[in-house]
């Protein structure tokens, strides 16, 4: 696709973006449930935002500002994402642990007297919680879909030669969930990436990095900081957001944050 090409909306869901309409009527199959998920969302968010003191999130924006800020979030932290998502699932140790584990975040949104107008502020640390495949298939929708999509993008990943994926979940209620997905997945990708050794301080650095604003410390940013007018490197550009879906209220634990206990069905 050219630098020129306009993207529009998914006029359904209004959140997935396409080039063009053989694209959308090709990603039908899989974006048709989640469509239908988001559409019921936004009405439900247009209704409460309607009301007298509407939704109650920070600075008074709206659901869709929210969402703008959440984009503009990751696109910022783009570096941190796939720094915790490999140290996080310990890909350096074995790669293969991208096919057993998720990696969960819980984020909630902040407003300007903390942010201060910083998109890598718009959202503070909660809790990171690293969660088993096999657990996470009996817990509530959406998480058995999140399994199941994984694995089918690793087989089709695998396929094309192109190597492991992973995911990170984001929960940053009221916004539906957000997986992100990162590909092209080895040893060697990752020590190419300035991924030499594990790091057991993962939790410490997300936290810092989401809380002040600071850039990922670690690997990732050495490339990128060599790459021609900053831009991504193959590895990285291949980090993409996959379809929200809603994952409906949870409990958190007090002491450990979000227990995986918690998500599961009743």
């Amino acid at each position: 696709m050219g630098s020129s090409k306009k993207l529009f909306h998914c006029a359904g869901c209004k959140t997935v973006m396409y080039c063009s309409r053989e694209c959308q009527k090709g990603d039908w199959k899989e974006h048709k449930e989640i469509c239908a998920i988001k559409k019921r969302e936004n009405a439900r968010w247009a209704a409460v935002e309607a009301t007298p003191g509407g939704s109650g999130l920070p600075d008074g924006i709206t659901m869709f500002e929210l969402e703008a800020r959440y984009q503009k979030w990751e696109w910022a932290h783009r570096s941190l994402v796939q720094g915790v998502i490999t140290h996080g699932l310990d890909l350096i140790t074995d790669p293969l642990n991208a096919t057993r584990k998720i990696l969960h975040i819980i984020m909630r949104p902040v407003d300007r007297s903390v942010h201060q107008d910083s998109a890598r502020r718009y959202f503070e640390f909660v809790d990171a919680v690293v969660i088993d495949c096999q657990d996470a298939l009996h817990f509530r929708d959406p998480w058995p879909h999140i399994v199941e999509n994984l694995h089918q993008k690793q087989a089709l990943s695998l396929r094309a030669g192109q190597g492991l994926c992973a995911a990170l979940v984001i929960t940053a209620e009221p916004m539906a969930e957000r997986t992100l997905m990162a590909a092209g997945l080895s040893k060697q990708n990752l020590i190419g990436a300035g991924f030499k050794r594990p790091d057991p301080t993962w939790r410490t650095w997300l936290k810092h990095c989401m809380n002040t604003g600071d850039k990922y410390p670690g690997g990732l940013n050495g490339c990128l900081r060599h790459s021609p007018n900053g831009r991504l490197n193959a590895m990285t550009r291949l980090i993409r957001g996959l379809r929200p879906v809603s994952i409906g209220k949870k409990r958190r634990d007090k002491r450990n944050g979000l227990h995986s206990a918690s998500l599961r069905g009743r």
